[in-house]
């Protein structure tokens, strides 16, 4: 094989948006999970279809 060159890192690029850091906000991501409703299973969607019919495909 080829000898490896040192890969050059990648420029930092600014984004239009705050990034989401992993410890400020971990008392905030606890009290947004509190207050986000909890998602309803609907009967439907209660079990698995079988597979290979048309609803496991994602049809309905």
């Amino acid at each position: 094989m080829t000898a490896q060159q040192p890969k050059a890192k990648k420029a930092l690029v600014k984004l239009p948006f705050p990034l989401p850091s992993t410890q400020d906000d971990s008392d905030e991501q606890a009290t947004h999970n509190q207050v986000r409703p909890k998602p309803e299973q609907y009967a439907d969607r209660t079990w698995m279809p079988p597979r290979g019919t048309r609803r496991s495909m994602g049809k309905r």
